[in-house]
């Protein structure tokens, strides 16, 4: 079910909790491999592909807030702390075997494998604490809402009861991310939810998955103070910060297609923050 940001932060107190990191509590992966990356290329591949997961050519770091992140689906870069610089610096490529079918495991329990499989192989520790730190709070932009309510306003159908015998068929309550050829990232949904007063059933709407995204494009965590009530259609094209000095590259950043494309704004404030703070981890040995 889709939850407010409050109840989904609640939800990542319950996630991190000391009692749930206990390995005798989760489930574990049939066969584990971890090499070191040294080829220098971008990250690849992060996820699952029919009975493994993998992580390709990643830092530690980006595993842990991806594995770690859920429901939110990552944790900003404001939100992990600690830990020595090669976790950052070196890259590895893990592959997990996932016993029986990967389509009957929720998705939950995967990234419950992956942090029991960094607890075992990387002797990774962490504890949770609360902090005042920097966090955008996203509001509707002087100008006005430029989104547009969707046509249907009936509450998006859980994953159970969508029918995905057409896998092109854009999700009502969904959010995706493409890139484009030119270096811009398009974030774009269908029936989102932006109010924190809103139930609904999808796991990955406003202001889950698309919060998330635009979380990991400012690098804190974003709040809605947008009060706006009902199911949008969207479509954000924008330069991710990390290609923004790149003179091959031209559009809006993330701040400014916020505000000229949906009439939203991204503003500084200060807020309580939960936080991981890594007590230990330790290099793996390569198999």
């Amino acid at each position: 079910m889709l939850r407010s940001v409050t109840t989904v932060l609640a939800a990542l107190l319950i996630a991190i909790a000391p009692s749930t990191y206990a390995q005798s509590s989760r489930p574990q992966f049939e066969v584990v491999s971890i090499k070191h990356n040294k080829s220098g290329d971008p990250p690849g591949r992060l996820g699952t592909e029919g009975s493994r997961f993998i992580a390709e050519n990643y830092p530690l770091i980006l595993v842990i807030q991806r594995a770690f992140g859920f429901p939110d689906e990552w944790l900003t870069r404001d939100q992990l702390f600690g830990g020595p610089d090669w976790i950052r610096n070196e890259r590895f490529d893990i592959e997990a075997k996932i016993e029986g079918d990967r389509r009957a495991i929720p998705n939950e329990q995967v990234w419950l494998m992956v942090q029991s499989l960094l607890e075992d192989r990387f002797q990774l520790r962490l504890h949770h604490e609360t902090r005042e730190l920097p966090v955008f709070n996203l509001v509707v932009a002087n100008g006005g809402l430029k989104m547009k309510l969707s046509s249907d306003q009936t509450p998006p159908k859980s994953d159970d009861d969508v029918d995905t015998s057409d896998p092109a068929s854009p999700l009502r309550g969904e959010t995706s991310v493409t890139h484009t050829p030119s270096g811009e990232t398009i974030l774009s949904g269908a029936a989102i939810s932006i109010s924190p007063s809103l139930e609904v059933r999808r796991p990955h709407a406003l202001p889950s998955r698309s919060l998330t995204s635009l979380q990991r494009q400012s690098g804190r965590l974003v709040i809605d103070k947008t009060n706006l009530k009902g199911f949008f259609d969207f479509r954000l094209r924008f330069v991710p910060d990390e290609l923004s000095g790149n003179p091959d590259v031209s559009g809006p950043t993330i701040f400014t297609a916020l505000q000229e494309q949906l009439g939203l704004k991204l503003e500084s404030a200060k807020g309580s923050v939960e936080v991981l703070v890594i007590d230990s981890v330790s290099k793996p040995t390569e198999n």
